[in-house]
């Protein structure tokens, strides 16, 4: 085992990557003795040993090495048998008809066929538009999956328990990162949901814990013909007046001039959302000419789920590792090679930290950062068990009284601020004012 390897223990070598370059090693872990097939280990090296598999399979094929690690002793062997595990069945593509016939076929038989789409930077794809039209499917985007209808993931976000009554038996995942967690936590607590996940390179995400298939393909064709190919679901169609009845009682206001909803209410990031609110709205009804809004990570990016309508207006986020650097460097690089207003929504942390981004001489007059000063990094406040820390106040929210009117001044940028939500509605007018320059609207949230 892996704890052992170092340790001036007898006969014990690295074993990962010992046969490279000829191999690549899949490494399982080795259960506890009260495992069960539900457990996290489980499912990982189910899930590992099927990428071994498929390895075989990928790019030509060749050998692989499955790493089995067994703490001592090693005398006896008593499981008469190992616990069975489900095959995940690879595809690999084939030019304009990437999804074999009994794949769609089991999509068309499942009781609610899901489409979730994490980060994808396609705005408003039209197989997409058209699946959505059809009902074959019931699409589930993500904000910056920048598609319509992301508000359906909000609500399920603030509501977990819509996906219990929903109970989806079949998901075709497509994209990047999901930022929020609800739905990949009550997916995965599902034991009869099927995933088919469908990715144009090698990588093997079971983000859900379920996946069954694994198709290699460019992801326009397969949505393609997903968009052709199915008919409408009556299942699809009753998840989606379920989903509306629930958005509706959730949104805070009333429907505006293009018959949406507006901002779902959320109860929790309710500073920064109240905010964003007053942008979204803004937006709305004024048109201003935007290439993007681009938003940080942490709190800011769970409080615009809530606010902002995938589809409308593309959604930059530097997901990943989910870091908080890079958001602000990202955004001025955009607004340099593009025309129309990047609105930059960033926390206080991942502005300061990434303040170098305005060392520039160049800073474009399209770029406008509103700045949620909450004094820390706010959401540890909402990780249960934390506040029991001594720590987390001072050295993981790093809490903090630094404003940016000085670092404004440094960098020749504008400078606004605002106290109250209130205040926020007088500026908003002027912040998205075309003919400004680059500017930097502070918002400082109390408690």
């Amino acid at each position: 085992p892996p704890q052992w390897i170092n340790q001036l223990d007898g006969q014990t070598l690295p074993q990962a990557g010992a046969l490279r370059p000829y191999c690549h090693t899949f490494t399982l872990t080795e259960p506890s003795a009260d495992s069960t097939p539900e457990s996290e280990s489980a499912w990982w090296c189910r899930r590992t040993v099927c990428e071994a598999l498929i390895a075989l399979r990928r790019n030509g094929g060749g050998p692989v090495h499955i790493n089995v690690p067994i703490a001592e002793p090693l005398f006896e062997f008593t499981t008469r048998r190992l616990p069975e595990a489900p095959a995940i069945d690879f595809w690999e593509p084939v030019p304009d008809n990437p999804l074999p016939a009994e794949i769609m076929t089991a999509i068309g038989r499942a009781r609610l066929p899901l489409l979730v789409i994490g980060q994808y930077e396609r705005p408003d794809d039209p197989a997409i538009a058209a699946i959505e039209e059809n009902g074959s499917l019931l699409v589930m985007p993500e904000l910056i999956a920048n598609q319509p209808h992301s508000d359906r993931m909000a609500a399920i976000e603030e509501n977990p328990a819509l996906i219990e009554t929903l109970r989806p038996d079949l998901i075709v995942h497509i994209g990047g990162n999901l930022v929020g967690k609800a739905l990949k936590q009550q997916i995965r607590q599902l034991p009869d949901c099927r995933v088919i996940r469908i990715t144009p390179d090698d990588t093997f995400p079971d983000t859900f814990r379920h996946l069954s298939v694994l198709i290699k393909s460019p992801l326009t064709p397969a949505l393609r013909q997903l968009a052709e190919t199915l008919p409408a679901h009556h299942g699809v169609a009753r998840a989606k007046r379920l989903l509306e009845n629930a958005i509706s009682a959730l949104a805070g206001e009333t429907a505006d001039k293009a018959g949406k909803t507006n901002a779902i209410r959320t109860t929790r990031h309710s500073g920064h959302a109240a905010v964003m609110r007053v942008f979204a709205g803004h937006i709305r009804s004024n048109a201003p000419q935007l290439a993007a809004i681009h938003l940080a990570n942490s709190t800011t990016i769970r409080a615009a789920a809530f606010c902002f309508t995938g589809g409308r207006v593309p959604m930059l986020c530097n997901r990943g590792v989910n870091g908080i650097e890079g958001s602000l460097s990202t955004a001025v690089g955009h607004a340099l090679a593009s025309t129309g207003l990047n609105i930059v929504f960033i926390g206080d942390l991942s502005f300061f930290y990434d303040q170098n981004a305005l060392w520039n001489e160049e800073l474009p007059d399209n770029l406008r950062i509103i700045l949620l000063n909450d004094g820390g990094g706010r959401i540890f406040h909402t990780l249960s068990g934390l506040e029991a820390s001594p720590a987390r106040d001072r050295y993981i929210a790093a809490r903090h009284h630094a404003t940016a009117q000085g670092i404004a001044a440094t960098y020749g940028l504008d400078y606004l601020s605002a106290q109250s939500v209130e205040e926020v509605k007088a500026l908003v007018g002027e912040v998205l004012c075309e003919e400004r320059g680059a500017l930097i609207l502070e918002v400082f949230l109390h408690d």
